[in-house]
């Protein structure tokens, strides 16, 4: 069993905490953020202003991430629905996809779940953007870990959420301040990249949301000791910066 608690923390530091935001200057689009839900979190969910997104913990939710027993499956002519239970209730599950790669889902099997929350007239539902097995029953009782401290640390009155994520006057001084100083006519060369900045740009590149295993990373980066590659993606999985997906040596960015 692991030591650290909850070592996929699926949050976005760069996406907006307020469903009232404003958009970032110069119209740059916000990273999206991935949160651990239950099925209860959804049905007390409130839906955004403007859309179809659902405000969790007090910020719109871009995707959503949850493990529970699939009860039902439907298939129709447009997608596959599915009902999916955890300890707290059902949800409904619809997968668009035109494609599916690895094992499929039956009945009764334990699932990991990626979407996006949608709200129509009814009930909140995930459309799927990956869904699979769980490599291990751990994973059951580390997803319930996840949801429970995301929850508590972006509760808006909670002191630790504010010293964790600073505030929008600091990040707009300290892009004033980095813009200044790119500006200085005499700026010192760029740094070469370190290795936490290669494995990051390496992850942006992953084609799905399960993002690369640790052995990839290692193969994109065969300059580096291996070791010190699966270090640093262990770092910044305790650094809120990536998590584990479809198990504990799959990774991918917030």
């Amino acid at each position: 069993r692991r030591s650290r608690i909850a070592c996929s923390i699926a949050i976005s530091m760069d996406s907006p905490r307020s469903p009232n935001a404003a958009p970032r200057a110069g119209g740059e689009r916000p990273k999206q953020n991935l949160l651990p839900v239950n099925a209860e979190i959804l049905r007390t969910a409130q839906k955004a202003p403007g859309g179809e997104k659902i405000v969790v913990h007090a910020m719109v939710a871009d995707r959503l991430t949850l493990v529970g027993t699939v009860k039902t499956k439907n298939e129709t002519s447009t997608c596959i629905e599915y009902e999916l239970t955890d300890s707290t209730g059902e949800v409904s599950i619809k997968d668009y996809r035109d494609k599916r790669t690895g094992k499929a889902v039956q009945v009764d099997d334990v699932v990991r779940v990626v979407g996006q929350a949608r709200v129509h007239n009814g009930p909140v539902s995930i459309s799927v953007t990956y869904m699979a097995p769980v490599e291990s029953p751990d994973e059951v009782e580390f997803h319930e870990t996840e949801v429970k401290y995301v929850a508590y640390k972006l509760k808006p009155d909670n002191a630790v959420t504010r010293l964790a994520f600073g505030s929008p006057d600091k990040e707009a001084k300290a892009e004033k301040r980095l813009a200044s100083e790119n500006d200085e006519p005499n700026a010192k060369a760029p740094k070469p990249a370190s290795l936490r900045e290669r494995v990051v740009e390496y992850l942006k590149t992953a084609p799905t949301d399960a993002g690369y295993k640790v052995t990839e990373v290692q193969k994109h980066l065969s300059s580096e000791n291996p070791a010190s590659v699966a270090n640093m993606l262990q770092t910044l999985v305790d650094e809120a910066d990536a998590f584990t997906t479809v198990d504990l040596q799959t990774f991918a960015l917030l």
